[in-house]
């Protein structure tokens, strides 16, 4: 049986963050946390938020979607 997970930009029911303390901390670190953390599902579908690209969040909102999916495309080549 396949697990599916659900994650936002919060902890989470999994206790895991893709926020953007998880973005600068896979940022200044040699061991990636992010990339690993990505790295260990088989598939994973990004809806960027649906609205998210708007003006309303800012841009820290923007490049932590933009960054976890440049993540994720790096890891899937």
């Amino acid at each position: 049986m396949q697990a599916v997970e659900f994650q936002d930009f919060g902890g989470g029911a999994f206790g895991r963050t893709l926020g953007g303390r998880a973005v600068l901390a896979n940022i200044g670190s040699t061991s990636r946390p992010l990339d690993a953390l990505i790295g260990e599902y088989d598939a994973v579908l990004d809806t960027g938020a649906g609205d998210s690209f708007t003006d309303i969040y800012g841009l820290k909102r923007l490049g932590v979607i933009l960054y976890t999916q440049r993540v994720r495309g790096d890891l899937g080549s």
